[in-house]
């Protein structure tokens, strides 16, 4: 994936690449870029091929919004280049995610943003590749990745209650399962950015949740 090319579509100062699931935000967050391996500056099109992936075609979902299908387009243009040549199919938001979220949906890929309801790494990493979760319907796990040695993993990481090592737990899982399976294709976090007047003070930001804290807003006299 090219990811710098994907995130320049959603304009300047959009965002940052990544290849992994936590964002630097989330507590227990760790860079584990080098780690996992998957090039966040250009593809490494000569260490793909030599993967030999299996020529095919897939069926590629995405939103209609123009950003979204410019990336959807960028991702499969560098399909093309190791022989998967994807049909991208666009539908309304409300529509994608209900067609996503059933289980046996004929899809192969799908372009999906995610964000925290809540500021722990189990919002993410469990929510997101917990098999257990799988049911027939809204599900949030779109890889339905199923695999029980990290579904163990998940549900212990969710029972420690001492913080460090609970943070330290969901860092590990975020680490192996992108090196040793990997998912999902994570490709950028986020820059959410917000407009207020010169006489707003007292602001404040929430790195978690990626918004102003309203609440603490004042008006300058």
């Amino acid at each position: 994936m090219n990811r710098p090319a994907i995130l320049a579509a959603r304009g300047a100062f959009a965002g940052t690449p990544t290849n992994q699931l936590l964002p630097p935000t989330m507590p227990g967050y760790h860079n584990w870029s080098k780690e996992i391996g998957y090039p966040l500056r250009k593809p490494n099109l000569s260490k793909a091929k030599a993967l030999k992936p299996k020529k095919c075609n897939i069926v590629f979902y995405a939103a209609t919004s123009p950003v979204a299908v410019a990336q959807a387009t960028i991702v499969k243009s560098n399909l093309d280049k190791i022989g998967i040549n994807a049909n991208i199919k666009t539908f309304p938001f409300a529509v994608r995610i209900a067609k996503e979220g059933h289980r046996g949906e004929p899809f192969d890929l799908d372009l999906q943003a995610w964000g925290a309801d809540y500021p722990d790494p189990v919002d993410f990493i469990d929510i997101l590749l917990n098999g257990t979760n799988i049911q027939a319907e809204n599900n949030n796990n779109t890889a339905y990745f199923n695999n029980k040695t990290f579904n163990t993993k998940m549900e212990a990481a969710g029972r420690i209650s001492n913080l460090p090592k609970r943070y330290t737990a969901w860092a590990a899982i975020d680490r192996d399962v992108m090196k040793n399976q990997a998912p999902y294709a994570p490709l950028l976090f986020r820059t959410v950015r917000s407009f207020t007047s010169n006489r707003v003070g007292c602001y404040s930001y929430q790195p978690v949740y990626a918004v102003p804290n309203i609440n603490t807003f004042c008006i300058k006299k």
